[in-house]
């Protein structure tokens, strides 16, 4: 199985928790943030120029790629896509927005050009320590949804490059309140990165470090990692 068929497949089983929880009258959501590969403004190891050119988000390894989030998502049985194309700001090249079939469950992700890779993570862990809550307002059949976003979904993740390896944050965002958040980080050797600034926002840590790749886990725990490195 490819590194990206994996990430996606864990990706798919992580969320698994927002989509089992308790049924609510209101909508549960994800916010992905993902960091377009970029050769050029990333220390990654190269890969084809068409996955690493971190301006083109429809062939990027981690959007548009086969098992790119874009084209996974779209792709798959279990969710339909609501919306794509806005780009809700400059650093952002393209976002998209999809219903889980079965459960009030949508999944906002954001394709960051691969030299704001800096501002995909900052933003994931504001997300993570609950500020910068937003709204975003999708149509799902005949109503208008409002969903919660950034530091108001339910889950936030992070897909890329682990940046922090090249650089450091300008500040560590420290937790808005009490309220429980879960967080997934998909990027390779992103343990020994990712710790401290998610103990600064929060989050509790959940390290997939078992030999076997099982990712046992225990209930109390609210933040997932997949090292590929």
């Amino acid at each position: 199985m490819t590194t990206i068929s994996r990430l996606a497949r864990v990706f798919l089983l992580s969320i698994a928790v927002t989509i089992s929880a308790p049924a609510q009258d209101l909508p549960r959501t994800v916010h992905v943030f993902v960091a377009l590969a970029d050769n050029i403004n990333q220390g990654i190891v190269p890969v084809p120029a068409r996955l690493g050119n971190g301006e083109d988000a429809e062939r990027n390894l981690y959007w548009g790629s086969a098992y790119g989030v874009k084209t996974f998502f779209s792709r798959s049985a279990d969710w339909k896509l609501l919306s794509s194309g806005e780009k809700p700001k400059d650093e952002v090249l393209e976002r998209c927005v999809f219903k889980y079939r079965t459960a009030n469950v949508y999944l906002v992700a954001d394709a960051y050009r691969g030299r704001e890779i800096q501002t995909a993570i900052l933003n994931f862990f504001d997300a993570a320590a609950g500020l910068s809550s937003g709204q975003v307002n999708v149509k799902d059949g005949a109503q208008m949804v409002a969903l919660n976003i950034r530091g108001g979904a339910n889950l936030v993740a992070y897909i890329g490059h682990d940046g922090l390896m090249d650089f450091q944050l300008p500040r560590l965002p420290k937790k808005k309140d009490d309220t429980p958040r879960q967080a997934i980080i998909l990027a390779c050797a992103s343990k020994a990165y990712f710790a401290v600034p998610l103990r600064a926002s929060g989050i509790s840590l959940i390290v997939d470090d078992q030999p076997d790749g099982s990712g046992s886990v225990h209930a109390q725990e609210r933040a997932r990692w997949l090292d590929f490195g």
